[in-house]
């Protein structure tokens, strides 16, 4: 049996008031919260890139903890920064796709904890409120300022979403991190806050993107190849949250290295996931479409002039930006992509910190 409300359009009307307030008050809210967040992440970057800066070790393989800058960030600071990355790597999927709109791009390798290269980067590659960024992975671990090297690509990435993009290393991991000094750094920083302070960042390391293709022709991951790698679909697919796992294509993205003495895929001498040959990168960038494959994870000494090195007739980039990584007296790399698909490097000295500008050789390849 059906039954008949008795409506009173004045209450229905004030109630419909009270919602359009409601509504509007919660806007306001979350408009608030957001200038909030704004200012917060603007004071974290100016702190982070005005410290100063004290003399650099003489010796980086040293077992003292002597950090070469001093910025107070509390345990309050790192919480909020934590969370406002994980919304940040959230919204962005597994694979970034980066299209040629926001060219030019700076792409960036390992950095390992040494924020006094980051800045040196950041004031000569052009400020990342206009320039655009790519950073490679391996942000922390065997340098000293661990925390406020990711604090402060955190901090960018959050505020300039779309112009400043965090892929994940191999040291973005909780396990690693461990074994290569970043667990130590929060301890030795934060006290009985520290492995609480640790645990915030390795969370927010498992939310991280873990490959970029900037306009389907440039495919950028922090290791390399995986012999599991089908299509690109799949590193959508890749589930996040996530810790690295041992063995397939999240590994071997994270994990994998470049080999002239093989042509296929070999057991890597790390332990873990493979090396590739020239034929692997000839095979891939023909089925993908790809016409270059840059990535980080390696320093040796082909690298120690120059910061980069190239494989398989130029068709893969290895890049490292850390200057002087483990007293290697290295210099340490950018790689600048245009709009016009042109590549050109900025190769930063470990004395009298300079940059000079190298054209890539093969750079036509990128041409369309």
């Amino acid at each position: 049996m059906a039954t008949r409300t008795k409506v009173d359009l004045k209450t229905a009307v004030e109630s419909s008031s009270s919602s359009s307030d409601s509504s509007s008050s919660e806007r306001t809210t979350v408009g608030s919260e957001r200038n909030q967040d704004e200012v917060f992440l603007d004071e974290m970057i100016v702190r982070l890139m005005t410290a100063q800066m004290r003399p650099h070790p003489k010796n980086t393989r040293s077992k003292s903890f002597s950090p070469t800058i001093n910025v107070d960030i509390s345990v309050d600071d790192i919480n909020r920064v934590t969370q406002l990355a994980i919304d940040s790597f959230s919204a962005q999927k597994t694979l970034l796709r980066i299209s040629r709109e926001v060219l030019p791009i700076t792409i960036c390798g390992d950095i390992h904890g040494q924020i006094r290269d980051l800045r040196v980067v950041l004031n000569k590659c052009g400020d990342p409120s206009r320039s655009a960024y790519l950073f490679l992975g391996d942000y922390v671990d065997r340098g000293t300022e661990g925390v406020e090297t990711i604090v402060l690509l955190f901090c960018l990435k959050i505020r300039y979403p779309n112009k400043v993009f965090l892929l994940r290393g191999n040291h973005e991991d909780a396990s690693i991190t461990v074994c290569y000094g970043f667990y130590n750094e929060c301890l030795l920083k934060y006290g009985d806050h520290g492995r609480a302070v640790w645990g915030k960042f390795t969370t927010a390391f498992t939310y991280m993107p873990i490959a970029a293709l900037i306009d389907g022709k440039v495919f950028c991951a922090h290791g390399g190849l995986s012999p599991h790698l089908e299509n690109f679909e799949q590193i959508d697919n890749l589930p996040r949250p996530s810790v690295v796992p041992p063995y397939g294509l999240f590994c071997d993205l994270l994990w994998a290295d470049p080999d002239v003495r093989f042509k296929g895929y070999a057991n890597s001498p790390r332990g873990i996931s493979f090396t590739f040959g020239e034929k692997v990168v000839q095979d891939f960038c023909k089925k993908h479409g790809v016409q270059l494959i840059v990535r980080g994870h390696q320093i040796d000494r082909d690298m120690t002039t120059g910061g980069y090195r190239s494989f398989a007739n130029g068709r893969l980039i290895t890049i490292f930006t850390a200057c002087n990584y483990l007293n290697m007296r290295n210099d340490g790399a950018t790689m600048t992509i245009s709009p016009e698909l042109k590549v050109t490097f900025n190769v930063f000295r470990p004395t009298k910190i300079r940059q000079r500008q190298v054209v890539y050789e093969r750079q036509e390849i990128l041409s369309e």
